[in-house]
Order: C-alpha cells, then structure tokens, then sequence
C-alpha cells in the first residue's frame, strides 16, 4: 500500500483562504483522497510543532477547494489522534450568547486573538459514506467546529478578531521563548493581515 501524501498549510495572506469552498462529493474518489490527506496533514503538522497542537483542519488550509473539515474527537485526551470528518458543514441554529476567547489558527501561524463565538449549536453535515447526519456541540467542540466552518466560508481569525475598541487584543507567540508578546492593532494592521 503506497503512502498516503500530505500537503504543506497554507499561510494567510494566501488566496485560497479567502475564497468559498464549494460543495464535496463525499462517495467521490477525490474526496476520500483529500481526506487521507488531511489526516496524514495533520499528524505530519503535529510532528514538527513542540507548542501548538491542531484541533481542526479545513480543506482550503491546504489549498483545497472543497466544503470538507476535520475536528479533534477528544479534547481531552490529545495523545488520541483520531479526527472526525464533516463534508457540507452547515451550522443550523446559534444558541446563547457568543462568548469572547482566545483563539488562533494554523493558518495565521502564532498570533492569538479574542473571538466570539456561540456556546451551542445545531449542525448538519454528510459523514465519510455521504449518510447525513445532525448533532448538537458545546463548548470548546461548538467554537472549533464555528473555526472551521468559517474557513468554508473564506474566513480567518482576523475577519472575526475583536478590534482594541471592542475590547480585544493582538498576541504572538515568540518561537525561542514560547512567552506571548502584545502586539498593537496597528502593528497588526501593518503586516497586511487585517481584514477590518
């Protein structure tokens, strides 16, 4: 059995992740593939990072078009690698009042911001066999799969991040100290990656 291939993430302020993905195939060949892929994606990416770990991937993170995503099955318990798969994502109802939370991206490598998002919501999705399926997610699972949607949707991190006024803030992560560093929004804005 030939290895399965992997795909370098793909860094913000590239095209692909501010474009809508377009709807998948799951019973396709190209999209069984894509999510071998990923998943190989993922493991390879945890491999190489000695601070981060990945609780989600989304098909246009590595340059792939399509409506697909994968999320951490166990938050936690982060030595089990498993990821389940949501092709067609939809989120079908927003319940409670969005909460304000650190968060980061693959893509927008080493900068947290606070983000708002709903504690619980209704989704609607295919599986890996094109069966539909319908669940309700909370709390940390909820905002991951909101993180991932968006990417669907061409949006980042940056296109929800809380401005200063609003009361958010601008992090980075040194890679030699692993301390996080405040950023202002203007030295924020100056590297092109704030969509505002």
């Amino acid at each position: 059995m030939s290895q399965v291939k992997t795909k370098k993430v793909i860094i913000d302020p590239h095209p692909t992740l501010h474009k809508e993905c377009k709807v998948a195939d799951p019973k396709s060949q190209e999209i069984k593939d894509l999510l071998a892929t990923m998943r190989a994606t993922l493991k390879e990416w945890e491999d190489g990072e000695d601070r981060y770990v990945s609780v989600g991937l989304a098909a246009p993170q590595i340059d792939e078009p399509w409506r697909v995503a994968l999320v951490r099955s166990d938050f936690h318990n982060y030595d089990k690698r498993d990821f389940y798969a949501l092709i067609n994502p939809e989120i079908t109802k927003y319940e409670g009042s969005p909460i304000q939370d650190d968060e980061s991206c693959m893509s927008v490598h080493g900068l947290h911001v606070k983000v708002p998002r709903y504690p619980k919501i209704k989704v609607k999705a295919q599986d890996e066999e094109g069966n539909e399926i319908k669940f309700t997610a909370r709390g940390y699972e909820a905002k991951v799969i909101q993180h991932e949607v968006d990417h669907l949707n061409g949006l980042l991190i940056m296109d929800r991040a809380l401005t200063e006024n609003q009361g958010g803030y601008f992090r980075e992560m040194d890679p030699k100290t692993g301390k996080m560093i405040p950023l202002t929004q203007a030295e924020v804005e100056k590297r092109g990656i704030f969509n505002k």
